[in-house]
């Protein structure tokens, strides 16, 4: 299934453009309406997850949306942005862990995608953005059906040369020599315990999406 054509994917990378061809593709073949949820919604314009997956429930599948995120001005931008999709989206403002925590166990069982993106993630301290993705697969792994996908934005391949602004504005150059992201934690939890990671919607040297299923 294509993507919008309204919507130019190319800010996301090649990467990303993989993984987002590949869930519409998977989502679509459900043929019924679909559930996802998201941590961390769009708040900027340009291509979003928040506005791609909004699409494709309003347009070809159905389904609902579940988008968390603990600021309200992210939540009311993003409203803005995705007007159009609004019947599809439901919006929760508050801490995403602990949100995941207290959702009825049926709820989490009906996800059929969960796209974490919650925590921005700063290559020069990675810990707490990769500690928080953590804490949220804690709080829902256990309870998802056999089918459900998870998806983990922001991250690169071992051998990736990558750069960042320091404080002082200098750029900061290096080659990280294991995988770094906002799913490092998650994909050693996850791979530990019964899921797999899909090697072909990752791109060496791009910022992907690390993307999993139950072995």
């Amino acid at each position: 299934m294509k993507t919008p054509e309204n919507i130019n994917l190319s800010d996301f990378g090649p990467g990303r453009i993989k993984f987002i061809e590949k869930a519409y593709a998977h989502l679509a073949s459900l043929g019924r309406p679909v559930n996802i949820l998201e941590t961390g919604c769009a708040r900027e314009p340009g291509p979003s997850f928040t506005g791609l997956f909004g699409y494709l429930l309003k347009n070809h599948t159905g389904g609902q949306l579940t988008t968390i995120d603990n600021d309200f001005n992210h939540i009311r931008a993003s409203q803005e942005l995705n007007s159009d999709y609004s019947g599809f989206i439901n919006y929760i403002c508050a801490d995403s862990v602990s949100t995941l925590l207290i959702l009825e166990d049926s709820f989490i069982k009906s996800i059929d995608l969960f796209i974490l993106d919650s925590y921005d993630i700063d290559l020069l301290n990675q810990r707490p953005s990769a500690t928080h993705h953590l804490k949220e697969a804690l709080a829902f792994f256990h309870r998802t059906n056999p089918q459900a996908w998870i998806a983990i934005d922001d991250n690169f391949l071992p051998g990736s040369n990558l750069f960042q602004t320091d404080g002082n504005g200098n750029r900061v150059d290096f080659t990280n020599d294991c995988l770094i992201g906002k799913g490092s934690l998650c994909d050693i939890f996850l791979t530990k315990n019964g899921w797999s990671r899909d090697s072909s919607v990752l791109v060496h040297g791009d910022r992907n999406i690390f993307l999993y299923y139950k072995s």
